[in-house]
């Protein structure tokens, strides 16, 4: 017996906010913008013989945040003197 199951999925967010931990255990909340996320999981299973079973996962994803990405880039800058 062997079964198969494969599971698309986009996910968009408008307007989202993410907690940031600054130095000093400073929490802050900032907005992250639109954020869209899209993926696949793939998974399957077989039974060749009752005293053996045999499976198998995986998952992709990707996701990017407009906002998010433009604060991460300032945050990572050199400081200027």
């Amino acid at each position: 017996m062997v079964t198969f199951n494969v599971d698309l999925f986009l996910t968009k967010i408008r307007n989202r906010q993410i907690l940031q931990t600054l130095p000093g255990a400073i929490n802050l909340v900032s907005n992250a913008g639109a954020t869209i996320a899209k993926g696949i999981d793939l998974s399957i299973k077989a039974r060749p013989v009752a005293a053996l079973r045999l499976t198998g996962d995986d998952a992709r994803s990707a996701g990017a945040a407009s906002l998010l990405r433009r604060l991460i880039s300032q945050a990572v800058k050199p400081a200027t003197i």
